[in-house]
């Protein structure tokens, strides 16, 4: 379902496969194209069918945030943490695409400031942390202190002699917790992306040598 894998009609032909085995409206549904970056585009039924079928109609950005009912947010991901942000009350929804760049420039954070602008009560918040890379198979060089903007403390810790480990999870869910988000109302499905076949990865793929095999989906709606 990854644009850099199949022509636009099986693209097509994917997603909505996908997505109509798995009780969603297929031309509800709104595409983003990930960006490394945090961007966040708000959007709602007037954006459905964004991104169904070709990546020049999909939104540039690592976020989405709707209140629009009935409408798909929809991810491609191979271990960059896929999360949902709910205020229920409200009725605001946000899916976030988290490479660990993002994670240090406090992509979470930002979507809960424009959750903050919409009067969300932070207490009503949800969070769904999806499965994504583990801090055992995220290992990075010492060049990582060169990337990183953030002070990561306990969050990346020192494996090897010059290997380091990037708890990716961790820091966002710290993140999450600074902002006021209850532990309580954060789930977190701690599934290895890289150690896990059910799942594409990227960075097994990088390792084995292989071009990237695939990507596997995200999707979130709310109803009234």
């Amino acid at each position: 379902m990854g644009y850099k894998f199949s022509e636009e009609k099986e693209l097509e032909e994917n997603k909505r496969k996908f997505l109509t085995q798995n009780s969603f409206t297929p031309d509800n549904t709104v595409c983003m194209s990930v960006q490394m970056g945090t961007d966040i585009n708000f959007v709602s039924l007037k954006d459905k069918g964004k991104g169904l079928t070709k990546k020049a109609n999909a939104l540039p950005c690592d976020a989405l945030i709707t209140t629009s009912p009935n409408v798909n947010l929809f991810l491609v991901v191979a271990d960059c943490l896929p999360i949902i942000i709910f205020d229920n009350k409200l009725g605001i929804l946000s899916l976030i695409h988290s490479s660990w760049g993002n994670t240090d420039r406090g992509i979470v954070k930002k979507v809960l400031k424009e959750f903050r602008k919409l009067k969300s009560n932070i207490n009503d918040i949800q969070v769904i942390i999806g499965p994504g890379i583990q801090k055992d198979s995220l290992i990075y060089d010492k060049n990582i202190f060169n990337k990183i903007t953030s002070d990561w403390g306990e969050y990346i810790k020192q494996i090897g002699e010059e290997q380091y480990s990037i708890d990716n999870v961790g820091y966002t869910i710290k993140q999450l917790e600074e902002e006021g988000i209850q532990k309580s109302n954060i789930k977190i499905h701690d599934i290895d992306t890289f150690k896990d076949e059910r799942y594409f990865s990227h960075v097994r793929d990088f390792r084995a040598g292989i071009p990237d095999q695939g990507r596997f989906a995200m999707v979130a709606t709310f109803s009234k």
